[in-house]
């Protein structure tokens, strides 16, 4: 495995799933994680988890403001986008 010691990343959706794995993995070898969640309960449900599963305190919860999807009203990139 390689040591990730002194780098830093940023995960998105690592409240569950590959993105918890992948959190967890990069925290195990040494690295910084910022998670990046959309739910505050279930990030620092899974900030806790990492942190009791690898013994590191080298994570952070990131909150992700989520709002409305905005349209494209570009007509290129509606084009790209059907």
């Amino acid at each position: 495995m390689t040591d990730l010691a002194g780098r830093t990343f940023l995960v998105t959706g690592g409240n569950t799933g590959i993105g918890l794995a992948t959190a967890r993995g990069l925290v195990a070898r040494g690295g910084r994680v910022h998670l990046a969640c959309r739910s505050a309960d279930r990030g620092q449900a899974a900030v806790a988890a990492i942190t009791a599963a690898t013994g590191s305190t080298w994570i952070w919860p990131t909150w992700l403001r989520s709002g409305p999807a905005r349209r494209l009203s570009s007509p290129s990139a509606s084009r790209c986008m059907s």
